[in-house]
């Protein structure tokens, strides 16, 4: 058999021009016309193979594509959820710093007004020291006391006996 050579999308059989122009009898016509539907067979046999065998890289990779499109939407989807997560954890925990905030300035501003009274009172008990001292500075000047400003504990001592006294007896009445 003669090797085919392709003409036009079409395989013929090669040969020289010269067995072309003469005719053919009748059986090799009828074998030529056998070994072409043989050979076109072949032919669409090998093309079917070839096409079934795109057809089959082709939906392999259509099925890698729609694992991929699936593992992608997976991921975004994952990805979408984690950042709403994210979103929210990070809106608590600003809320939560922004209220801290509100708390720490509330204490601030409470130890700020304590802070104010004790200095107030600092200030008010050293000016009546000062007074006092004045006070006495004046009574030494003079030379007897006119403003008695403590009690010693033996002036105390028997004021306090006589009013405990007085109180236990009309508890006992």
């Amino acid at each position: 058999m003669k090797p085919l050579k392709k003409v036009s999308g079409k395989h013929k059989q090669a040969g020289n021009k010269a067995d072309d122009k003469h005719p053919k009898s009748k059986s090799e016509t009828e074998t030529s016309s056998k070994d072409l539907t043989e050979l076109e067979k072949e032919l669409f046999s090998i093309k079917i193979s070839d096409l079934e065998a795109r057809l089959s890289r082709k939906q392999q990779l259509c099925t890698l594509m729609e694992e991929e499109k699936q593992f992608f939407e997976t991921e975004y989807e994952n990805k979408k959820i984690l950042k709403k997560e994210s979103m929210a954890l990070l809106n608590q925990t600003y809320q939560d710093f922004y209220l801290e905030l509100l708390i720490l300035e509330s204490e601030l501003r409470r130890m700020e007004s304590i802070t104010a009274e004790k200095t107030l009172k600092r200030e008010e008990t050293f000016n009546r020291i000062q007074r006092i001292e004045e006070l006495k500075e004046k009574e030494l000047k003079l030379g007897k006391p006119h403003l008695k400003t403590f009690l010693t504990f033996h002036e105390i001592s028997p004021i306090f006996l006589k009013h405990t006294k007085i109180i236990s007896n009309k508890l006992t009445k």
